[in-house]
């Protein structure tokens, strides 16, 4: 199973907000580690912060997604292995879809 999920955030995103994002996925107790994807492109088209899961994925997923929501981020997705989900729109269906996506993922 892996142990990465990416958030992808427009690149246009506050960088305040992306660093309060970070400081608030790295304070989960169930992340081992977060941070900012230095882009390798002149013109990115967005954003992505990579989370490392230290267990459980789906507490881990619904805590990120919170975040996400309190913070008032639009547009966001989060990505692992071959799957994608709206943040705005996501469900628990959704959750359960990208949980499958990391352990077809190894």
């Amino acid at each position: 199973m892996s142990d990465i999920i990416e958030i992808e955030l427009d690149k246009t995103t506050d960088p305040t907000k992306v660093a309060t994002l970070i400081a608030g996925v790295t304070s989960l107790k169930s992340v081992a580690a977060a941070d900012k994807v230095v882009p390798q492109m002149v013109d990115p088209v967005s954003l992505l912060v990579w989370v490392k899961l230290a267990a459980a994925a789906v507490p881990v997923i619904t805590s990120v997604i919170n975040l996400i929501r309190e913070k008032d981020l639009k547009g966001v997705r989060l990505k692992a292995g071959d799957k994608t989900i709206e943040v705005d729109s996501a469900n628990t269906k959704d959750v359960e879809a990208l949980i499958r996506a990391m352990q077809e993922d190894e």
